[in-house]
């Protein structure tokens, strides 16, 4: 594992229980510091291209479009008054911005990215569960994240090693 690789780990990490723990606070927007130290490291340290950083925020912003469609068809309820949320804007920049790591284990290996993304994804919102910050409606939404997730984590992948 590289030294980039590794900070993207740790710092995924943090910030997703930064920004779940900033859910439904009066600092909410302090969440947005985790996405924004990411990409500055993309750009400053690891020098991936404007292109590449585009094409990051785009990611996320499809993730965003998804959730935000879960919502309103009543498969994710958030525990909110705002109909979306800051802290899962930052969750979803700063998650893209970990998929670069993800490039030399699972660029190649898109159905194990596929089953790791089906599992995986699903879990991150089980976990947020805990912090009483949302839910899932039924277990039919829990079979259309796993879906979601299992094209989603392998097609941006091909996607990035694409503009590499």
């Amino acid at each position: 594992m590289t030294k980039s690789s590794l900070f993207s780990f740790i710092w995924f990490y943090l910030g997703w229980f930064g920004c779940v723990y900033l859910a439904n606070k009066p600092q909410e927007l302090l969440s947005f510091l985790f996405p924004a130290v990411a990409y500055f490291w993309l750009i400053s340290h690891d020098k991936k291209s404007p292109r590449f950083i585009f094409a990051l925020l785009a990611l996320s912003i499809i993730g965003m479009c998804f959730d935000f469609l879960s919502v309103r068809f009543g498969l994710l309820h958030l525990h909110q008054s705002v109909s979306f949320p800051f802290w899962l804007v930052a969750l979803w920049a700063l998650f893209a911005s970990s998929l670069p790591s993800m490039l030399d284990f699972l660029g190649k290996r898109l159905v194990l990215a596929a089953a790791l993304g089906a599992v995986g994804g699903p879990c991150s919102y089980f976990y947020g569960q805990a912090f009483d910050i949302l839910s899932f409606s039924n277990n039919t939404a829990i079979i259309v994240y796993a879906l979601f997730w299992a094209c989603y984590t392998p097609l941006s992948l091909i996607i990035l090693r694409r503009l590499q």
